[in-house]
């Protein structure tokens, strides 16, 4: 039994390749697809991003690209973000991987749950509007508008 039928829904794009030895998948080692290229290259033209913006902005679309509606654990490294563990590993598996980690690397761990790569989700199960009257809700009482 699913714990959240909306995870089930995410798939990745494609699966990733083997990661290194030690487990670690590092992001910008991963193949590029053209469209995600072409999308970043695209948005940050448009955005006016610097190189270390528009790495973030890669590594961000591959870590969707290939790991869409899976939990996973990255840490952020000198190389680039690093993917340590995903829900798709038995927990024999995700033990060995946080057992290799240092204290250190345990305590900025990071863990993320990716849309689809290039799927606009959040509108339609956020909608503005909801969101827009929850905030004036939570507003206290006396606050000016």
């Amino acid at each position: 039994m699913s714990v959240n039928p909306l995870l089930d829904t995410l798939k990745p794009t494609a699966e990733p390749p083997p990661g290194r030895p030690n487990g670690w998948i590092y992001l910008n080692e991963l193949p590029t697809p053209p469209e995600v290229a072409e999308a970043v290259e695209s948005s940050s033209k448009r955005r006016g991003n610097n190189a270390k913006q528009k790495q973030d902005l890669l590594e961000r679309s591959k870590l969707e690209y290939y790991f869409a509606g899976q939990v996973v654990a990255y840490l952020r490294t000198p190389h680039g973000r690093a993917v340590v563990a995903t829900s798709k590993m038995t927990q024999e598996e995700y033990d060995a991987a946080k057992a290799r980690l240092s204290p250190t690397e345990r305590a900025n761990l990071i863990r993320d749950v990716p849309l689809p790569w290039n799927q606009a989700l959040i509108p339609f199960y956020f909608p503005v509007e909801e969101v827009r009257r929850e905030a004036d809700d939570s507003e206290p009482s006396g606050a000016a508008h």
